[in-house]
């Protein structure tokens, strides 16, 4: 009979920092692969909130500017 030994704190830490790391390439490979739909979003969503919070202002200034 062979006798297993306890892993040591080291195997411990190295595990669970393994473990860390391939969560954090996992997500990184997610948002690199998906970075031209994040983009999109973020400029669409960016250009909405402006029209909600300033189109208004800015239909007004053109409604100003034209001569009827």
């Amino acid at each position: 009979m062979s006798a297993e030994t306890a892993p040591t704190l080291s195997d411990v830490v190295n595990a669970i920092f393994g473990a860390i790391l391939s969560i954090v390439k996992g997500i990184a490979d997610a948002i690199s692969a998906n970075a031209t739909v994040i983009g999109t979003v973020v400029i669409v969503v960016g250009l909405g909130y402006a029209v909600f919070r300033f189109g208004r202002r800015i239909l007004d200034l053109f409604r100003g500017l034209l001569p009827f």
